[in-house]
């Protein structure tokens, strides 16, 4: 049954009416301000079933047949330092259970293509080009530094399980190696038009005499790739692993993005992000799989409770990462979806509703 209530009159009389819900029912409206606010407070467990909206801001509460206005203060008074002063401020709070759930469509839509194109999940991963992996890097470092300014440790513990200052350091050692590379075959020497191989014998530039290359739009002698180029790279590499701030860690890897060239959009990926990337897309798509769409891990044919299924769900995610082995979990939420019997492609329909 659906419940309707009808405010009405200049002393907001209300008329309550239940109604069989219909299967076709218009489509959702964008949530107001105050509906927004009431789905934060019902989901930390307040019961609002006696509250109201009435436009698009204000919040009502039913007392003998009448709307009478209330603030969220009232609603939520155990909470006074914490939720009452986010949501007047904000309109939200922090909640852990709304955490991440874009995860878990992206990781659906990967899936998907890897069925719909018959590729791998490092080739639908590499298709989205070698930068991406700087891009997220950089974005996952930030988030995990406000949270922690903010007082939310446990979720960036969480997501720094997978993407830290040794992942960081990992990629950026593979960079630098990519860089080597790409400077010795395409920067320094000329190639041969007859044979199409490098000239080990000529320089592509010289100035009296000696070799140089151009990196970012800078003139550099190849003697000096070495001081210039590649020490403060390395540099930057070894604080991105040896420092326990995730502010450190973020301005580290931000201005590691900011100095160093832009390599090819097929350079292969760092194989060290593909393992975190695939670790932690797979735990937290599992944990919204468990959290908001009623899967369980099965032992011995039966069925776990949604804490036991979590809990089992971070002792397989610890094994991974104890192994750096994260790239099992996608193995783990491949298993886990096809024994539910979920369908990948039903689900992203049901999202595009």
């Amino acid at each position: 049954m659906k419940q309707i209530a009808t405010i009405t009159g200049e002393n907001l009389n209300v008329v309550v009416k239940n109604v069989e819900a219909s299967a076709k029912e218009a489509p959702t409206q964008k949530k107001t301000k105050a509906e927004k606010r009431m789905d934060t407070l019902r989901a930390l467990g307040y019961d609002m079933s006696k509250y109201f909206t009435l436009g698009d801001e204000q919040v009502v509460e039913i007392k003998d047949g009448k709307a009478v206005p209330v603030d969220f203060v009232q609603i939520a008074p155990d909470e006074d330092d914490v939720v009452e002063k986010k949501l007047v401020e904000g309109g939200y709070v922090n909640n852990w259970k709304l955490f991440r759930r874009w995860v878990m469509s992206q990781m659906f839509h990967m899936l998907r293509d890897m069925e719909k194109y018959g590729k791998s999940f490092n080739e639908v991963l590499q298709h989205k080009s070698y930068e991406y992996q700087w891009r997220m890097l950089e974005n996952e470092a930030y988030a995990q530094m406000k949270m922690q300014k903010h007082g939310d440790s446990d979720n960036a513990k969480m997501r720094n399980m997978w993407f830290n200052g040794d992942v960081a350091s990992d990629m950026a050692a593979d960079y630098i190696s990519k860089l080597k590379a790409y400077v010795e075959n395409n920067l320094i020497y000329r190639v041969d038009k007859k044979t199409g191989l490098l000239d080990k014998e000529h320089y592509n530039h010289t100035c009296h005499g000696l070799p140089y290359v151009r990196i970012n739009n800078k003139n550099i002698f190849v003697a000096d790739l070495q001081k210039k180029v590649y020490a403060p790279l390395y540099e930057m590499a070894s604080t991105m692993c040896s420092t326990a701030s995730y502010e450190v860690l973020y301005r580290t890897i931000k201005n590691f993005n900011k100095v160093r060239k832009h390599l090819y959009w097929n350079t292969k990926q760092s194989n060290d992000f593909i393992n975190a990337y695939k670790g932690s897309g797979s735990y937290f798509t599992m944990r919204n799989l468990i959290m908001f769409h009623g899967v369980r891990f099965r032992i011995g044919g039966k069925f776990m409770s949604e804490a036991q299924s979590l809990k089992h769900l971070d002792i397989l995610a610890k094994d991974c990462v104890d192994h750096n082995e994260g790239w099992r979990m996608l193995g783990i939420l491949k298993e886990l979806i096809s024994e539910s019997g979920i369908s990948i492609q039903g689900k992203i329909d049901e999202w595009n509703k």
